[in-house]
């Protein structure tokens, strides 16, 4: 889903801004919140490994804020796998 680069150890990841980007714009508005997130914004990338997570956050529309888990679900050479978990 997106652009790999390098992460540390070798594993590709995708880069916290579009793993906030398409956060935003793909899963909206998020069944557990009720209501569109803006402003979504992860801390990290997220590695291309099965199992990484990165919990990114966002803001309600009564200027709450809201925290958005992120995981791989799986990741090959050529594609990675992710989900919204809920939070």
């Amino acid at each position: 889903m997106g652009s790999r680069r390098s992460g540390r150890e070798g594993h590709k990841a995708l880069s916290g801004d579009i793993v906030a980007s398409r956060a935003q714009s793909r899963y909206h508005p998020l069944p557990w919140v009720g209501d569109k997130v803006s402003g979504v914004t992860c801390p990290t990338g997220l590695k291309a490994v099965a199992g990484a997570t990165v919990t990114c956050t966002g803001r309600k529309s009564d200027g709450s804020t809201v925290d958005i888990p992120v995981r791989v679900v799986k990741a090959s050479a050529d594609s990675v796998t992710w989900k919204l978990d809920r939070s």
